[in-house]
């Protein structure tokens, strides 16, 4: 939900997904990515197995990659999504080897402090378009707050921004 009102022409369904990270992030994102009809799902992570275990789960469409594999993978993504907690806080980002994406992938990041990650930046610095995590944090609290309330939230861009500026008071929309 956060990359489609982020960039509400994406067509997610549209060529390869590769996720970083084996977490239960990239369990829920798998299930979703597959629910609305994408067809490859590449999954990696520093230990090999937990994204071997995570394809086993999902079936064909989703594959394990491992780091060699990564760069010629990266080619044939057209969203690449952050799930790792590298660059949180302004921890060391995770090595990308940005040269090998795909020139017109969409970058995500579900990391939401800080704002932009140092992910972010680089993607962006190579012409990617972006989409933060925070929206994805907003998204996710939907559900549970119509299941406890009985009401269903609208993440607006005045919801965004009013989050925003508690992580960093000097945001601008």
């Amino acid at each position: 939900a956060n990359v489609l009102q982020t960039l509400p022409a994406f067509d997610v369904t549209v060529g390869t997904v590769t996720i970083l990270g084996a977490g239960g992030s990239t369990r829920s994102l798998t299930d979703e990515l597959l629910r609305r009809g994408v067809s490859r799902i590449n999954i990696w992570n520093r230990t090999a197995s937990r994204a071997q275990e995570l394809a086993q789960h999902f079936g064909t469409m989703v594959h394990a990659i491992s780091s060699p594999e990564l760069p010629q993978h990266l080619a044939h993504t057209n969203l690449l999504i952050n799930t790792t907690a590298a660059g949180m806080n302004g921890d060391e980002a995770l090595y990308v080897p940005w040269e090998n994406l795909h020139s017109k992938a969409v970058v995500a990041d579900i990391v939401y402090t800080p704002l932009i990650t140092t992910f972010l930046q680089a993607a962006e610095k190579r012409g990617h378009s972006i989409v933060p995590g925070l929206g994805m944090l907003l998204h996710q609290a939907v559900v549970g707050f119509e299941k406890w309330f009985g009401v269903k939230p609208t993440v607006t861009p005045e919801l965004h921004t009013l989050v925003a500026r508690d992580i960093d008071p000097d945001h601008q929309p």
